[in-house]
């Protein structure tokens, strides 16, 4: 397992990434358990991010992440999976999580905690408007009494509709 990982390294210091694809391609499938370095896949990931491969990239960022949680680079590939995340694929309240993970990290920077923090404040402004005024809402629902029935017939019968809904599924 480590000669193959070592092989994708190999390639990228040569620079050449084709080749290091190849590599990584057949050592996931004779060691599928174990992974290449953190520094390689983040250059892999970050070369299908240039070739806009995207869905690719996150997976190499993903796997990076669960990987090596306790390397160094962590707060580099949260970051860039958060940044990823946000600016590909749209899902804000993901990147925050990723942007969050990335400036607790017990290996985080200042470069990367500021990174994290420009990002975060990006995520935050990408949200739904209902979504980022989270805190006015619920004062204003709590106040009248009469809101909670309503609210807990219309659940009760989402519920309802949800299950009725997952029969039929099951039976297929």
């Amino acid at each position: 397992g480590r000669e193959s990982g070592r092989l994708v390294s190999a390639y990228l210091a040569a620079r050449d990434m084709e080749g290091a694809l190849a590599a990584l391609k057949e050592h996931r499938r004779a060691h599928p358990d174990v992974d290449p370095s953190m520094r390689s896949l983040l250059t892999l990931a970050a070369y299908h991010e240039k070739q806009e491969q995207y869905a690719e990239a996150a997976d190499l960022y993903r796997r990076a992440i669960l990987a090596w949680p306790d390397d160094p680079l962590g707060p580099k590939a949260l970051i860039s999976y958060g940044r990823l995340i946000l600016d590909v694929f749209h899902e804000p309240d993901t990147a925050l999580e990723l942007l969050e993970q990335a400036r607790v990290h017990p290996k985080v920077t200042p470069e990367f905690e500021r990174a994290s923090q420009e990002l975060t404040a990006a995520a935050r402004r990408a949200l739904p408007a209902a979504a980022q005024e989270p805190e006015p809402a619920p004062p204003q629902a709590a106040a009248p009494p009469p809101e909670p029935a309503p609210e807990m017939s219309s659940i009760e019968g989402f519920e309802h509709t949800a299950h009725f809904d997952a029969t039929p599924s099951e039976e297929a």
